[in-house]
């Protein structure tokens, strides 16, 4: 007899049959628990969207800056264009990217407090902490932290040992927009003490690392769409995108960076497009992709975008950030670095509040103290780049304030040198314009060694077009070549046709800050020869130059030769 397990029995197959619709609920109930709870969720589709409405480097420049038949800036303009894009959408997120403070005869006058209303009236959400934040002590940005109705941010400052400033300054903030956390997060430039007067106080941490923690500490908050308002400069902010994978959008700032699709624009060299998105992980620069998808700019996922708008208000950045399902950047739209020029008509309750801040210094700004023959030539382009016709007439000034003191030749630092003059009348105010930071005049005893090595310092940051490439009064001749290594680049330097002797000791005015070791002049600061304060600003000095000789011709070029 053979095996009966698999015989099918007439009671087996009755009932199996009548049970076959409960087996076959059974079967559809582990299938129901196999299947997907719902279709495949597309990465890129937006699920969120928010307006980002942003300025940098404002430098307190209330009133329009002339530029060739136009003008450009000026916070009543501001104001009109960010009214209109609130009324557009009225959650939208403002923020400024640091440098309020400095360049204007407001902010002499109102150490940042006029700037603050602005700030203030306009409903911006938060500010970076700039290094011009700093020019007048921890004291005065105190005093404007402690009034701002919205947080000052920046995660690699450390202020625990500074009182004026202790819990005034956050790492990070998160805002809620349309229902979503957004985290803001603050970054200032690790060269902070070599630009500005922060105090011994003051510390500042490698930003990279700060950023990290910053987000590590939103995303334990659930928040995973995160906003970096960066005072780092453009260098650093692709470092930053490349290396810390969870930045969605950078709002950039300090490197007074032009980000536009205008090639031609009439206030400035275009060096990016506005945005600009990087592929994070330190991965290759990647082109700019072509709109499409849920909409212009979709971003693959692993990227980053970067917008910055320029400086003196002269540009509005606008952009609408789009996000995915789970909080990752998936693209933009509308987005436009919008030209701020005279056809944009003046805010008239910010116009009003300019009037009333300008009465208290019309009579001294508007006297006229001389005439300009030629265009003195301040651009921020030039100076930092080559011999400037401003910057020689500003070490010649220094030259002539310091003749009691023998003062034999003058070193100016083209990051102090901040603007034009145009030809025609020249005001007081025009001359605040060009030197707005109110260094002192200190003259300095230096070895020809030392000299030298200060002029090769200058062209240490040539590329970048940093800070401390230098101007010289008449009598100074100096070479470079650009294409040697730094630290081999100065070819030639002379006073009064004799080369600079390297054990002899020179008397030489400079700036104060540059005297501290500021824009990394360190031999100046270390220098052992005897020091004077003049107690003399250099716009004092200007001043009483522009004066003295009532019509100033701008001085001939052939001082700095580059190579």
């Amino acid at each position: 007899m053979g095996d009966k397990s698999n015989d099918l029995s007439p009671f087996f197959i009755q009932n199996t049959c009548m049970h076959l619709p409960l087996l076959g609920a059974a079967l559809a109930f582990t299938n129901f628990l196999q299947a997907p709870a719902q279709p495949p969720v597309d990465k890129n589709k937006v699920t969120f969207e928010m307006t980002i409405v942003h300025t940098n480097d404002l430098h307190g420049h209330w009133e329009p800056t002339k530029i060739g038949d136009d003008t450009y800036g000026g916070y009543a303009r501001l104001a009109t264009l960010i009214k209109k894009y609130r009324a557009e959408d009225p959650d939208l997120l403002l923020v400024d990217a640091g440098d309020v403070f400095q360049g204007t005869l407001y902010f002499n006058v109102y150490q940042g407090m006029a700037d603050l209303t602005f700030l203030t009236r306009m409903g911006y959400r938060a500010m970076a902490v700039g290094n011009h934040e700093f020019d007048l002590g921890p004291e005065v940005l105190a005093n404007f932290a402690r009034r701002a109705p919205f947080p000052l941010l920046s995660c690699n400052l450390d202020l625990d040992n500074e009182p004026a400033l202790k819990g005034l300054i956050k790492p990070y903030t998160i805002v809620t927009i349309k229902g979503e956390k957004v985290g803001l997060i603050g970054a200032t430039t690790p060269d902070l003490p070599m630009i500005s007067s922060p105090g011994p106080n003051v510390k500042v941490e490698e930003p990279i690392h700060a950023i990290e923690e910053a987000v590590e500490d939103l995303e334990k908050q659930g928040v995973n769409k995160i906003v970096l308002l960066s005072h780092l400069g453009y260098t650093l902010d692709k470092e930053v995108v490349r290396k810390v994978r969870e930045i969605d959008v950078v709002v950039g700032g300090h490197s007074h960076t032009l980000f536009t699709e205008d090639r031609n624009a009439p206030y400035g060299k275009r060096e990016a497009s506005y945005p600009t998105y990087f592929y994070r992980a330190e991965s290759e620069d990647k082109d700019k992709p072509e709109p499409g998808g849920e909409g212009p700019g979709q971003v693959p996922e692993d990227c980053s975008i970067i917008v910055s708008s320029f400086e003196w208000g002269k540009v509005l950045g606008h952009i609408k950030a789009r996000f995915n399902y789970r909080g990752w950047l998936a693209g933009w739209r509308d987005a436009a670095a919008i030209p701020v020029d005279g056809t944009v008509a003046e805010d008239p309750e910010i116009a009003a509040l300019k009037d009333a801040f300008s009465r208290p210094i019309d009579g001294a700004r508007k006297q006229v103290i001389g005439t300009a023959k030629d265009r003195l030539n301040g651009d921020r382009a030039v100076v930092r780049k080559s011999e400037s016709t401003m910057g020689d007439l500003i070490a010649d000034s220094m030259v002539e304030a310091g003749k009691l003191a023998n003062v034999q030749f003058a070193i100016v630092n083209g990051g102090g040198v901040r603007n034009s003059i145009e030809p025609g009348q020249i005001t007081v105010e025009a001359i605040y314009n060009v030197l707005p930071f109110g260094n002192g005049i200190t003259f300095v005893e230096l070895t020809g060694a030392e000299v030298l090595a200060a002029f090769e310092h200058g062209a240490s940051g040539w590329e970048a077009g940093d800070g401390m490439f230098p101007h010289v009064s008449e009598g100074v001749k100096l070479t470079y070549d650009m294409k040697k290594p730094k630290g081999s680049r100065l070819v030639s330097a002379s006073l009064n046709g004799q080369p600079f002797d390297a054990k002899k000791v020179y008397n030489v005015a400079v700036n104060s800050f540059i005297a501290r070791g500021g824009d990394g002049y360190t031999v100046l600061a270390r220098a052992k020869g005897r020091r004077i304060e003049s107690g003399v600003l250099d716009s004092e000095c200007l001043l009483r130059l522009v004066r003295a000789r009532g019509t100033v011709s701008a001085p001939a070029l052939g001082r700095v030769t580059v190579n």
